[in-house]
């Protein structure tokens, strides 16, 4: 799942993302993230993207995560 989501988005990066969170929200063992990620680009541009993580853990540990993002400005990032 990462080398298909997570390394192309990398490779277009000359910087990692920088997260800043907004919100948490935590019930149970649900825990939910909302945070503004921003890094540069290959080229010099600026990447921006607003995220909600939700997140199940367990014993301590996160065992899923189902990520939201601005889909528009990943596709911007992946032409």
């Amino acid at each position: 799942m990462i080398d298909h989501s997570i390394k192309p988005i990398n490779a277009r990066l000359a910087t990692p993302i920088t997260p800043y969170v907004r919100k948490i929200i935590a019930e149970e063992n649900i825990v939910v993230v909302f945070w503004d990620g921003s890094a540069t680009t290959l080229d010099g541009n600026r990447y921006d993207n607003n995220y909600a993580w939700h997140m199940v853990m367990e014993e301590g540990e996160i065992t899923e995560v189902t990520a939201f993002l601005d889909t528009w400005k990943l596709t911007k990032l992946l032409e």
